[in-house]
Protein backbone atom coordinates (compact mmCIF):
# COMPACT_ATOMS: atom_id res chain seq x y z
CA UNK A 1 0.00 0.00 0.00
CA UNK A 2 1.72 3.13 -0.92
CA UNK A 3 1.93 5.76 1.78
CA UNK A 4 0.93 9.38 1.56
CA UNK A 5 1.64 12.14 4.45
CA UNK A 6 -1.23 12.96 6.11
CA UNK A 7 -0.83 16.36 5.84
CA UNK A 8 -1.96 17.44 1.99
CA UNK A 9 -1.29 20.46 -0.30
CA UNK A 10 -3.47 23.15 -0.83
CA UNK A 11 -5.26 21.96 -4.42
CA UNK A 12 -3.96 24.96 -6.03
CA UNK A 13 -0.46 24.03 -5.44
CA UNK A 14 -0.82 20.09 -5.87
CA UNK A 15 -2.07 20.73 -9.73
CA UNK A 16 0.72 23.82 -10.19
CA UNK A 17 2.96 21.04 -9.10
CA UNK A 18 1.82 18.47 -11.49
CA UNK A 19 1.38 20.22 -14.23
CA UNK A 20 4.31 21.31 -13.57
CA UNK A 21 5.39 17.30 -13.54
CA UNK A 22 3.79 16.32 -16.56
CA UNK A 23 5.64 18.69 -18.53
CA UNK A 24 8.59 17.25 -18.17
CA UNK A 25 6.94 14.05 -20.45
CA UNK A 26 6.03 16.43 -22.64
CA UNK A 27 8.47 16.36 -25.82
CA UNK A 28 11.17 13.69 -24.85
CA UNK A 29 12.19 10.90 -26.13
CA UNK A 30 10.51 7.15 -24.69
CA UNK A 31 14.53 6.77 -23.65
CA UNK A 32 14.78 9.79 -21.67
CA UNK A 33 10.80 9.09 -20.37
CA UNK A 34 11.90 5.90 -18.96
CA UNK A 35 14.81 6.76 -17.57
CA UNK A 36 12.61 9.35 -15.78
CA UNK A 37 10.11 6.89 -14.57
CA UNK A 38 12.99 4.52 -13.03
CA UNK A 39 14.37 7.61 -11.00
CA UNK A 40 11.52 9.09 -9.73
CA UNK A 41 9.44 5.62 -8.92
CA UNK A 42 9.81 2.60 -6.93
CA UNK A 43 9.37 -0.74 -8.68
CA UNK A 44 6.11 -1.11 -6.54
CA UNK A 45 4.63 2.44 -7.74
CA UNK A 46 5.62 1.65 -11.19
CA UNK A 47 4.02 -2.05 -11.10
CA UNK A 48 0.69 -0.38 -9.77
CA UNK A 49 0.64 1.91 -12.49
CA UNK A 50 1.34 -0.54 -15.29
CA UNK A 51 -1.64 -2.55 -13.85
CA UNK A 52 -3.98 0.09 -13.63
CA UNK A 53 -3.71 1.10 -17.34
CA UNK A 54 -3.67 -2.57 -18.16
CA UNK A 55 -6.69 -2.77 -16.37
CA UNK A 56 -8.36 0.29 -17.98
CA UNK A 57 -7.00 -0.94 -21.43
CA UNK A 58 -8.86 -4.37 -20.83
CA UNK A 59 -12.18 -2.84 -19.67
CA UNK A 60 -11.86 -0.92 -22.47
CA UNK A 61 -12.21 -4.16 -24.72
CA UNK A 62 -14.66 -6.33 -22.52
CA UNK A 63 -12.87 -8.16 -20.93
CA UNK A 64 -14.30 -9.58 -17.39
CA UNK A 65 -13.41 -8.42 -14.18
CA UNK A 66 -12.34 -12.05 -13.62
CA UNK A 67 -10.28 -12.78 -16.45
CA UNK A 68 -8.25 -9.26 -15.42
CA UNK A 69 -8.40 -9.79 -11.86
CA UNK A 70 -6.53 -13.45 -12.74
CA UNK A 71 -4.00 -12.17 -15.41
CA UNK A 72 -2.80 -8.56 -13.61
CA UNK A 73 -3.10 -10.71 -10.24
CA UNK A 74 -5.71 -8.03 -8.66
CA UNK A 75 -8.25 -8.44 -6.46
CA UNK A 76 -11.86 -8.28 -8.58
CA UNK A 77 -12.68 -5.56 -6.12
CA UNK A 78 -9.84 -3.62 -7.64
CA UNK A 79 -11.14 -3.96 -11.51
CA UNK A 80 -14.25 -3.68 -10.19
CA UNK A 81 -13.51 -0.06 -8.74
CA UNK A 82 -11.66 0.98 -12.22
CA UNK A 83 -14.43 -0.64 -14.19
CA UNK A 84 -16.89 1.93 -12.69
CA UNK A 85 -14.68 4.75 -13.07
CA UNK A 86 -14.78 3.68 -16.78
CA UNK A 87 -18.11 3.72 -17.33
CA UNK A 88 -18.35 6.98 -15.29
CA UNK A 89 -16.12 8.65 -17.91
CA UNK A 90 -12.86 8.92 -16.07
CA UNK A 91 -10.52 7.22 -17.98
CA UNK A 92 -12.13 8.76 -21.28
CA UNK A 93 -9.22 10.53 -22.54
CA UNK A 94 -7.02 7.86 -22.02
CA UNK A 95 -8.63 5.35 -24.11
CA UNK A 96 -9.48 8.23 -26.86
CA UNK A 97 -5.00 8.50 -26.63
CA UNK A 98 -4.41 4.60 -26.89
CA UNK A 99 -6.31 4.41 -29.73
CA UNK A 100 -3.65 6.91 -31.38
CA UNK A 101 -0.78 5.92 -33.76
CA UNK A 102 1.94 6.80 -31.17
CA UNK A 103 0.26 4.22 -29.02
CA UNK A 104 2.00 0.60 -30.31
CA UNK A 105 -2.04 -1.53 -29.47
CA UNK A 106 -0.23 -4.45 -30.62
CA UNK A 107 2.62 -4.94 -28.89
CA UNK A 108 0.51 -3.82 -25.72
CA UNK A 109 -2.32 -6.88 -26.79
CA UNK A 110 0.58 -9.21 -27.57
CA UNK A 111 2.06 -8.60 -24.14
CA UNK A 112 -1.83 -9.52 -22.43
CA UNK A 113 -2.21 -12.37 -24.61
CA UNK A 114 1.11 -13.49 -23.41
CA UNK A 115 -0.07 -12.78 -19.61
CA UNK A 116 -3.12 -14.74 -20.30
CA UNK A 117 -1.52 -17.33 -21.50
CA UNK A 118 1.31 -18.38 -19.27
CA UNK A 119 1.65 -21.82 -19.51
CA UNK A 120 -0.53 -22.82 -22.17
CA UNK A 121 0.37 -23.22 -26.06
CA UNK A 122 0.34 -20.05 -28.00
CA UNK A 123 -2.48 -19.50 -30.82
CA UNK A 124 -2.87 -17.46 -33.68
CA UNK A 125 -2.36 -13.96 -32.66
CA UNK A 126 -3.43 -12.19 -35.79
CA UNK A 127 -6.83 -13.84 -35.62
CA UNK A 128 -7.07 -13.49 -31.71
CA UNK A 129 -6.17 -9.81 -32.00
CA UNK A 130 -8.18 -9.68 -35.51
CA UNK A 131 -9.64 -5.86 -34.42
CA UNK A 132 -6.08 -4.69 -34.54
CA UNK A 133 -5.81 -4.64 -37.94
CA UNK A 134 -8.13 -1.77 -38.47
CA UNK A 135 -5.46 0.63 -36.89
CA UNK A 136 -3.18 0.60 -38.91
Amino acid sequence: MTNISKKGLPIEIQEKLFNQFTQLFSNISQNKANKLFDSMFTEVEKIMFIKRLAMILMLSEGYSTYAIAKALSVSDSTVRVQRDKLHAGVYDMFVKSTKEKQFDNKNFWSTVDSLLRIGLPTSDIKSKWKFLNTKN
